[in-house]
């Protein structure tokens, strides 16, 4: 216990502050994100994001691969290297693309209109 009171008195005002923020994100993720939060702990300590893109096969990888950096740099203002990116084929979507970056989402899908007209 002397060893952390000696630890915590040795840190100047940034050293406590970024300490706080680091605490509050560990609880905050912890708490929310349930079994996800040790993933996007790190991802948050390291700055990156996690992009995913859910596309109905018969669109094909590249076109929607195409489509989803689009969206990256029109709605999240980023451009992620392609490598990053995680392509998910998926045929619940009836059409057309999902894409993610960490937990938001982009619903490009038309199982997303289907669900809005009934």
């Amino acid at each position: 216990m002397k060893d952390i009171q000696t630890s915590l008195a040795s840190l100047d005002l940034d050293g406590l502050r970024s300490l706080l923020w680091e605490l509050k994100t560990y609880r905050s993720l912890s708490k929310d994100l349930w079994k996800r939060w040790q993933e996007a702990y790190e991802r948050r300590k390291k700055y990156t994001n996690q992009y995913v893109i859910e596309y109905y096969p018969d669109v094909g990888e590249s076109l929607a691969l195409e489509q989803a950096l689009w969206v990256y740099e029109k709605v999240f203002e980023e451009k992620p290297n392609k490598d990053d990116i995680t392509l998910i084929p998926s045929v619940v979507l009836k059409w057309w693309i999902k894409v993610y970056r960490d937990d938001s989402m982009v619903d490009l899908s038309y199982a997303r209109i289907e669900k809005q007209i009934h």
